[in-house]
C-alpha cells in the first residue's frame, strides 16, 4: 500500500482504532513538517540567489548606465544625423534626376512634334535611339536607386529610434512596437488596395492602350492630381493623429520613431509629416517628378 494506506477492520471496536488513528496523525504531522522545512530551504536559497543577482547588478550598474549613455549619444549624435543627411541627399538627387529626365523627355517630345511624329513615350525613344539611354534610362535608374537609399536611410532612423526607446524604457518599447507594427500592417493593406484600384484598374485599363500608349492625357493629368491630393491628405491626417495621440497620452517618446532633422530637443515632437511630404516626390511610379502630376504630363 501507499504511505497513507491504513487498513481498518469495520467490525472492530472504536477504542481498537486509536493506535491506527494516532499513527496516521503522527505520519501526517511529520510529513507536513518535512515539506515545510524543504519549502523554507528552497525559499531561502532562492532569496540568496536573488540577492546575489541584485548585488552583481548593483556592482555593474555604473558600467551598464555608462554603456546606455554612450549608446544613446552615439546613436543620437552620430548615426541619426548621418542617416538623416544621407536621406536628404538621396531625396535631393532623386528629385534633381527626375526633373532632368522630365525636362529631357519634354524637349525630345517637342522635337518629335515638330517633325510630325507622335510624342508618346515609345515614339520618342524609337526616333531618338542615339542618346535615349544616357538621357533617360541612366538618370531614371540612378533616381530610383537614390529613392531606395532614402527609404533605407529613413528606415534606419526609425530602427535607431526604436533602440533608443528600448534603452530608456522596455515597457514603452513594447507599446511603440505594437502600435508601429499595427500601422505597418494597415499601410500594407491600404497600399495593396490602392494599387489594385488605381494602378491596375484606372491607369492600365482606362488610360493606357498596350504598355505605354496614353489614351486620355487630360484624364491622366487629373488622375495624377488626385493621387497627389490623396497622398497629401493622408500625410496630414497621419500627422494630426500622431500629434493628438502624443498630446493625450503624454508619451513624447513616440516621436523618436520619426526622427528627422529637427533641432535637438524637438525630435520627439516630430509627427512624421516631413517624411510623408518627402515621399511624394517618388511615391507613385507615374507621378515622378511632382510637376508631372500638377502641370503637363508628356503625351
Amino acid at each position: 500500500g501507499g504511505r497513507w494506506d491504513v487498513r481498518v477492520d469495520p467490525e472492530a471496536a472504536p477504542e481498537a482504532l486509536m493506535p491506527e488513528a494516532c499513527s496516521l496523525y503522527l505520519k501526517s504531522g511529520c510529513y507536513m513538517v518535512r515539506e515545510y522545512a524543504t519549502f523554507r530551504t528552497a525559499e531561502v536559497q532562492w532569496t540568496l540567489l536573488l540577492n546575489r543577482i541584485e548585488a552583481v547588478l548593483n556592482e555593474y550598474q555604473p558600467i551598464i548606465e555608462g554603456l546606455q549613455q554612450t549608446a544613446e549619444r552615439w546613436l543620437t549624435r552620430t548615426l541619426v544625423p548621418c542617416f538623416s543627411a544621407g536621406a536628404v541627399l538621396a531625396l535631393a538627387l532623386t528629385a534633381w534626376l527626375n526633373v532632368r529626365v522630365y525636362t529631357q523627355f519634354k524637349r525630345k517630345a517637342r522635337l518629335c512634334r515638330r517633325q510630325g511624329i507622335a510624342s508618346t513615350f515609345p515614339h520618342v525613344l524609337r526616333h531618338t535611339p542615339q542618346d535615349w539611354f544616357c538621357a533617360y534610362l541612366v538618370p531614371r535608374l540612378v533616381g530610383v536607386q537614390a529613392s531606395n537609399m532614402y527609404v533605407v536611410f529613413w528606415g534606419s532612423t526609425v530602427v535607431i529610434g526604436g533602440l533608443l526607446v528600448a534603452l530608456s524604457s522596455p515597457q514603452l518599447w513594447f507599446m511603440v512596437l505594437n502600435k508601429f507594427s499595427t500601422e505597418v500592417v494597415e499601410a500594407i493593406v491600404g497600399f495593396v488596395l490602392v494599387y489594385l484600384l488605381f494602378d491596375v484598374g484606372l491607369a492600365k485599363i482606362v488610360m493606357f492602350s498596350g504598355s505605354e500608349q496614353m489614351v486620355h492625357p487630360v484624364a491622366w493629368s487629373w488622375y495624377c492630381v488626385l493621387m497627389t491630393v490623396l497622398n497629401l491628405g493622408k500625410g496630414i491626417v497621419h500627422a494630426a493623429t500622431r500629434v493628438a495621440y502624443m498630446a493625450l497620452s503624454f508619451v513624447v517618446h513616440l516621436g523618436v520613431m520619426d526622427r528627422t532633422l529637427l533641432p535637438p530637443g524637438l525630435e520627439a515632437y516630430d509627427p512624421g509629416f516631413a517624411a510623408w511630404m518627402a515621399t511624394l516626390v517618388f511615391h507613385h511610379k507615374y507621378n515622378n517628378p511632382l510637376v508631372h502630376a500638377l502641370l503637363d504630363p508628356p503625351g
